[in-house]
């Protein structure tokens, strides 16, 4: 009866601990991923920011009326709420 008891006892604990050690690799695995996501976002929005600058030189050398408009939105942090620019009007 004893060893039965003790056995029950341990099988229960290797359980426990096996379920202790799936949680902490998923915490992991959700560390990882998050941190993997804001990697893609940061990387999404330094590209947004380079093809702003490129437009914003392009507009400079052709000498339009975008050109201020387009250097406004580097000094800003893009929402996405504002217009972007490639959908006002032409004001030439």
């Amino acid at each position: 009866m004893d060893k039965k008891k003790k056995r029950k006892k341990k099988k229960k604990k290797k359980k426990k601990k096996k379920k202790k050690k799936k949680k902490k690799k998923k915490k992991k695995k959700m560390k990882k991923m998050k941190k993997e996501k804001k990697k893609k976002k940061k990387k999404k929005e330094k590209m947004k920011m380079k093809m702003m600058k490129k437009h914003a030189h392009a507009d400079e050398s052709k000498g339009h009326a975008h050109a201020d408009e387009s250097r406004l939105y580097l000094e800003y942090p893009v929402t996405a709420k504002r217009t972007p620019w490639w959908s006002y009007p032409d004001f030439s």
